[in-house]
């Protein structure tokens, strides 16, 4: 279709070299505006919650934002909570805390717990991945009562 449409201003164009580069540009133009838009989104790396390493645990959420500088404090307190209650969910962690292995946990998220991406996913949407690193940080969460 476009050979043909190609083909049609190069004869066009012999007769008329200002409507010929016009209709260029133009196909140019539709040509370029109708393909998709390929948005990347987030690493595959980054897409798991839970231990990535001994020392890391890693939760990532999508929020609706115009930018990462809005998107990041918009997230911080969701991503706090949120590896909260994965910890909790994990097998080697004892599913009924006491009230100190509670704020031992809270403490360890709080003084550890850092954002370490933002990236766009679409248009109004940003992800943002949350790491709590300790070295021996699995050890650590097995000791917790």
């Amino acid at each position: 279709m476009i050979f043909v449409l190609i083909e049609l201003l190069l004869r066009f164009m012999k007769k008329n070299f200002k409507y010929a580069l016009f209709g260029f540009a133009a196909l140019f133009y539709f040509s370029c505006a109708s393909q998709p838009v390929v948005e990347t989104g987030l690493p595959e790396s980054l897409k798991k919650n839970g231990m990535v390493s001994s020392s890391t645990y890693q939760a990532n959420i999508i929020t609706g934002a115009s930018s990462c500088n809005e998107a990041i404090p918009k997230a911080d307190p969701i991503l706090r909570e949120k590896t909260y209650n994965l910890l909790t969910l994990e097998p080697f962690i004892p599913r009924f805390l006491t009230d100190i292995g509670k704020k031992q946990l809270r403490d360890l998220i709080k003084e550890n717990g850092k954002i370490i991406r933002c990236g766009k996913q679409s248009n109004s949407e940003y992800y943002v991945v949350f790491h709590v690193t300790k070295p021996g940080l699995r050890t650590y969460l097995q000791q917790i009562r």
